[in-house]
């Protein structure tokens, strides 16, 4: 076609028609999707303040306030799993075990089988990455390198994961000095006690900020006064940094001081309690 036949045909009556009739379509088309866009983002705007109006209702103890509050949320989104958690609790508390038991089961169903889905879709390699980036360790023995400093080991995730050399020591050095180590940093373990060593441990576990923290028997090896430390530390990092704590002990103290106990006999949940918080923190 030649720029005269492509002019002339620009100049067809039925032609500008039709131009004009698909740009009204496409114009309809991108404005409705505009509003759905709008629409879903006001419900969900109105869902968050909802979730949240909920929670604060729970936390303030008006159980059943917070109850129509979640079940509001609900509705829009089933499968919000976080309301689904505070409304169990909610039920717990109000003396409704059925209904807690239903909404807890709901979840451990759904987003169970979801991250077991997630997790068996990742390779090794994968699964290994996701575990550094996500998850620290605390053992009861501490697990440090004899060799390396307390600087270096606590260097060592951050090295693993291929964090450049002046970020990894910035890094370091920063979690000693939250654990009380400023002054401690080039011993190595032979050099330290075994509060100082189980610093050292904790610090390494949160250099990569981990969103849960396993601990097991982190007191077990300490005495009572260590022990205390370690407690107060591992408090203040669920508290003030929100990581999730999940701490496998004997020792009384922390149990008096968790807000959720499970006790296991012989492999299995014998029994699941939450604590008091406020007379948690008085103990």
């Amino acid at each position: 076609m030649s720029w005269d036949d492509a002019i002339r045909l620009l100049r067809e009556p039925w032609f500008l028609k039709t131009l004009a009739a698909a740009v009204l379509f496409f114009g309809v088309l991108l404005f409705t999707r505009r509003l759905r866009r709008v629409a879903a983002e006001l419900e969900r705007r109105k869902a968050l303040a909802d979730y949240v109006r909920g929670l604060d209702e729970f936390l303030r103890g008006d159980f059943r306030a917070a109850i129509d509050t979640l079940e509001r949320v609900l509705e829009r989104d089933p499968e919000n799993v976080e309301a689904r958690i505070a409304l169990g609790d909610c039920y717990r508390e109000t003396g409704d075990a059925a209904e807690a038991k239903k909404h807890h089961h709901h979840v451990h169903r759904v987003f169970g089988n979801e991250l077991a889905r997630n997790f068996l879709s990742l390779g090794k390699d994968e699964l290994a990455s996701w575990r550094a980036e996500n998850v620290g360790f605390v053992f009861q023995t501490f697990n440090l390198i004899p060799v390396l400093t307390a600087l270096e080991n606590v260097e060592l995730p951050l090295l693993l994961a291929g964090r450049a050399p002046k970020l990894r020591h910035e890094r370091a050095r920063e979690m000693l000095a939250a654990v009380g180590l400023e002054t401690r940093m080039s011993h190595r373990p032979d050099q330290l006690s075994g509060g100082e060593r189980q610093r050292v441990a904790i610090a390494r576990a949160i250099s990569m900020e981990p969103s849960v923290l396993l601990a097991d028997e982190p007191t077990g090896n300490l005495d009572s006064k260590s022990g205390a430390e370690i407690v107060a530390i591992i408090e203040a990092l669920n508290s003030e940094n929100g990581i999730a704590l999940l701490v496998v002990t004997h020792d009384g103290e922390i149990g008096r001081r968790a807000h959720r106990h499970l006790v296991m006999r012989d492999g299995k949940v014998f029994s699941d309690k939450r604590a008091d918080r406020e007379a948690a923190a008085r103990t």
